[in-house]
């Protein structure tokens, strides 16, 4: 990945990964930390611990492919 010239420079291409790794973690961890208290609230152990676990990687696949489009649009 080649930096923009000007503005932010390689700083913003750090901060961008950096968030993008950060994140895929956050999402599936939220997924399966909310599937879990659901499931520990309502008794449907383990479904909804798999349901939003998904979803979780589903929302930094959604995120991953959103940087990867931005990253191919010709610079302005």
């Amino acid at each position: 990945m080649e930096p923009e010239k000007g503005g932010g420079g390689w700083y913003r291409a750090l901060a961008e990964i950096t968030a993008l790794g950060l994140t895929f973690p956050l999402a599936i961890a939220i997924g399966y930390g909310g599937g879990w208290w659901l499931d520990r609230e309502l008794g449907t152990h383990p479904w909804l611990t798999i349901l939003l676990t998904v979803c979780g990687v589903a929302a930094a696949f959604v995120q991953l492919i959103r940087f990867a489009a931005r990253k191919e649009r010709p610079p302005r």
